[in-house]
């Protein structure tokens, strides 16, 4: 019996996950463009610091999105090339590896950008309840 190895298909099976990484961050990005939007319409003068951290995580899911959409190229790339190379008669391993590489190390960038984005997220809910305790505190 002859075993076959498929190698290309590998990358192919991990864009599922990938593809739930990118609609949850696209839905949170939303919801950042809402928040800034309600700052932008609902106040005079928006505080410059919660302006400024809202930038930053707009630049952090900005930067998630972009490596999560270059690993999902990276890894139809990787599969692509090692389907022509083996059915061309080559070994695909090199070519799906070394390109797959490139879709991981996006992946782990994207995810590096969400973590980040997370933690600033938790503090700037802090801020704002520590205001919130504040103002109640001298009213």
């Amino acid at each position: 019996m002859v075993e076959t190895q498929v190698i290309w298909l590998a990358p192919l099976l991990i864009l599922p996950g990938i593809s739930l990484l990118i609609v949850s961050t696209s839905s949170r990005f939303a919801n950042l463009h809402t928040e800034v939007h309600h700052w932008i319409t609902q106040r005079e003068h928006p505080e410059v610091i919660q302006m400024a951290d809202l930038d930053k995580r707009a630049k952090l899911f900005r930067n998630a999105l972009v490596s999560l959409y270059a690993c999902v190229f990276a890894f139809v790339l990787a599969s692509a090339a090692g389907a022509v190379v083996e059915f061309g008669g080559g070994d695909p391993d090199v070519v799906v590896f070394s390109i797959a590489m490139f879709g991981i190390l996006c992946l782990a960038y994207g995810s590096i950008a969400l973590v980040r984005e997370s933690m600033l997220s938790l503090e700037i809910i802090q801020s704002h309840m520590n205001t919130i305790e504040a103002h109640h505190e001298n009213h």
